[in-house]
């Protein structure tokens, strides 16, 4: 297999999107296998930190807070028995709702309004210039 630095290689597997790599974390959080989740969520963090420049990822504990919000932003896709594995397995947080599992579709349209409202504001900031 010819290696590509810009994707995520774990053993003899390498995963091109953020996609593969959650549902490989998954499949471990399914089949019970903790120390294996562990040991690929750590792979994941070095990823990030190594994959990034580091004004853009600076330490690894922050590679670790994004790695953490990756997960726990996918995971709100899922039902509650995924999310709650994820949580658990990973120590994962939802970016905007934490670790809360009965957000329901209207907190949601409403936090992404906030979020929206919030990043329109600061770009309408006016310029020195």
């Amino acid at each position: 297999m010819e290696e590509n630095y810009n994707n995520m290689v774990y053993g003899d597997q390498e995963f091109k999107t953020f996609e593969e790599i959650f549902n490989y974390g998954l499949s471990l959080c399914k089949w019970n296998k903790k120390k294996q989740a562990k040991d690929f969520f750590t792979a994941y963090i070095y990823y990030l930190y190594n994959v990034n420049t580091r004004e853009d990822v600076p330490t690894i504990e922050y590679a670790e807070q994004c790695a953490k919000k990756n997960f726990g932003y996918y995971a709100g896709y899922y039902g509650d028995d995924v999310r709650k594995k994820v949580y658990d397995y990973f120590e994962a947080v939802h970016p905007v709702f934490g670790n809360r599992y009965n957000v329901t579709a209207k907190e949601a349209f409403y936090a992404g309004m906030q979020i929206a409202n919030a990043k329109q504001k600061q770009q309408q900031k006016p310029s020195l210039l």
